[in-house]
């Protein structure tokens, strides 16, 4: 019988996830454009440890951890090359990285597995990609959810040279939710219900917009 190794916290003590971080950190420190407010350096270790919280509870043995949250530093740095296809660019950067590192094909293979599933729409396979997939979209059910959607509404018109307004923003963001599903049971069970009770804050939010607008439009009309 395969002998089951659970996680017991020994990631702060892996070679490869200390590599990796000082990795991301310097990359994303002195490469990253200034106009990636929310896809920056915060954003993912914020990834990092909602993917380190949502494998805990979904159980996974300590070397798929260690995976997930390799991947989780990893996903984004496709950003220093640029916004478009940056998954790819991630997934290239990625492999030389773990390659000069000297980790085996394996343990790439599943990282970039789980970077290649967060690409829009999301499509993970396997539990650790679903784990990455509903760490890197979190934000969706934290409490300071409207703080980090304005710092991607931000991002947004920096690189589209679009501005956006509240309300354009607001109805985007109510569809993407809706349409929006967590993979894991963690997901579904504990952050499903919080990214719910955000969705009725964005829609509360869009009443009041609406009647806001409909009182200055009267109040300009008279």
């Amino acid at each position: 019988m395969k002998e089951n190794h659970k996680y017991n916290g020994s990631h702060s003590n892996s070679p490869v996830l200390g590599q990796t971080r000082k990795f991301v950190v310097e990359l994303m420190t002195n490469k990253l454009p200034e106009q990636y407010v929310y896809h920056n350096l915060q954003h993912t270790l914020d990834v990092v440890s909602a993917a380190e919280e949502i494998a805990i509870h979904s159980n996974l043995e300590t070397e798929q951890i260690e995976v997930v949250m390799a991947a989780a530093y990893l996903h984004d740095i496709g950003y220093t090359k640029n916004k478009e296809q940056h998954e790819n660019h991630s997934i290239a950067l990625s492999k030389k990285f773990l390659d000069q590192l000297g980790v085996d094909k394996k343990y790439i293979k599943n990282v970039i597995g789980c970077i290649e599933a967060t690409k829009l729409p999301q499509n993970p396979k396997t539990l650790p990609q679903q784990v990455l997939c509903d760490a890197d979209l979190y934000h969706l059910s934290c409490g300071h959810y409207f703080e980090k959607a304005e710092l991607l509404r931000s991002e947004f018109s920096n690189i589209e040279k679009d501005f956006i307004t509240e309300s354009e923003w607001l109805d985007m963001s109510t569809v993407f939710i809706d349409n929006h599903q967590y993979f894991t049971d963690y997901g579904k069970r504990t952050l499903g219900p919080r990214k719910a009770k955000n969705l009725k804050k964005i829609q509360k939010r869009v009443k009041v917009l609406a009647m806001t607008s409909h009182t200055l439009k009267n109040l300009k009309g008279n």
